[in-house]
């Protein structure tokens, strides 16, 4: 009976890890129109996504509460750091109310280097994408178009994801 119990866990950790490899990324069969929104830079500064235009840009919406995003926000900065080019931009963008205070801290603390700092601490950027949880992120073209979304935690600098999104940048040309 151990034996069986020991296989039996055994091959549900096989499975699992397999699920982890075989990640699958959600995109449309035709890019979406995205409503403009306002944000913040970190030197107080207004954008929107159309700033960013003639770069794939990964949006992800987070908050310092939120544990997922805690815990992805390293692998968000390590993509950035791998792909960030004038042809790609990860924005990781805060709805924490505290504002600009509050993601200055959350970086110094866990070390983040690469990503700007953007707020939106009035959640403008939910009138703009279908949001049911964070972190939610968002996969836009180079033209401004929302060609995908990932809901929930993940592990952004694995090499499927460095591949997927250097496979759109270099579509993009």
């Amino acid at each position: 009976m151990r034996q069986l119990f020991a296989a039996v866990i055994f091959l549900f950790g096989v499975a699992s890890a397999h699920a982890v490899e075989t990640v699958k990324i959600p995109l449309f069969d035709e890019p979406k129109d995205v409503k403009q929104f306002v944000f913040m830079d970190g030197a107080g500064k207004e954008k929107t996504l159309a700033d960013y235009k003639g770069k794939v840009v990964v949006l992800n919406v987070w908050a310092s509460w939120c544990s997922p995003c805690r815990r992805e926000m390293p692998l968000l900065d390590n993509l950035q750091a791998k792909l960030g080019s004038d042809k790609f931009q990860v924005l990781a963008l805060s709805v924490d109310r505290g504002g600009k205070p509050k993601v200055d801290a959350f970086f110094e603390e866990f070390g983040i280097k690469s990503l700007p700092v953007l707020t939106d601490p009035s959640n403008n950027v939910a009138k703009s994408f279908f949001m049911f949880g964070l972190p939610a992120t968002f996969f836009i073209d180079a033209e401004g178009r929302q060609i995908g979304s990932y809901i929930g935690e993940a592990e952004w600098d694995s090499p499927e994801f460095i591949g997927f999104f250097q496979n759109i940048i270099d579509k993009q040309g």
